[in-house]
């Protein structure tokens, strides 16, 4: 739980422990850790002989995704031309604009600054602009160290959805 607990920067007396558990993964003995702070879920998977960090994973807990902005009456065509004098409901469109993306730097900047390591301590693998679940994502993944990272970062709002950091052997 301590290896847990100062990896990810939290006290004890600020989390909530789900489980904490010996088991065996790939042929060795390992504690699968997860706990709470805040809205943040914590796992861990943790060798039992030698205390190395295997798997790491960070959630954001209860995120509620940005509605996009609606669109003025300006923008939707006119009603003139309905035959009830009843006002149409017509969708808006939203053809005249793309949104605006956070750029692939600045899902780079977001990644990193969460990660903790800097630009010059870092390979990127790859930091692209990806369609996921039916949302527009930057898909980064990269390398310090021992440890890769994955991340999904809202294309929009620079959210953080999915964050993981595993021990690369």
């Amino acid at each position: 739980k301590s290896i847990a607990l100062g990896h990810a920067g939290v006290s004890a007396s600020n989390v909530t422990f789900i489980k904490a558990k010996l088991g065996r993964d790939d042929g060795r003995d390992v504690y699968d850790v997860e706990f709470y702070s805040g809205n943040t879920e914590y796992d861990y998977e943790i060798d039992a002989a030698s205390g190395t960090i295997l798997e790491a994973d960070r959630d954001i807990e209860n995120y509620s995704i940005p509605k996009p902005p609606s669109v003025s009456q300006s923008s939707t065509p006119s009603s003139a031309g309905n035959q009830g004098g009843q006002p149409q409901s017509i969708p808006p469109v939203f053809s005249e604009a793309a949104p605006q993306y956070i750029g692939e730097e600045r899902a780079k900047s977001i990644a990193l600054s969460h990660a903790g390591v800097s630009a010059s301590q870092v390979n990127f693998i790859k930091a692209h602009l990806d369609h996921d679940d039916g949302m527009m994502v930057y898909d980064v993944e990269f390398r310090s160290g021992q440890m890769e990272y994955d991340y999904e970062i809202d294309a929009v709002s620079g959210a953080i959805y999915k964050s993981e950091a595993e021990y690369d052997d």
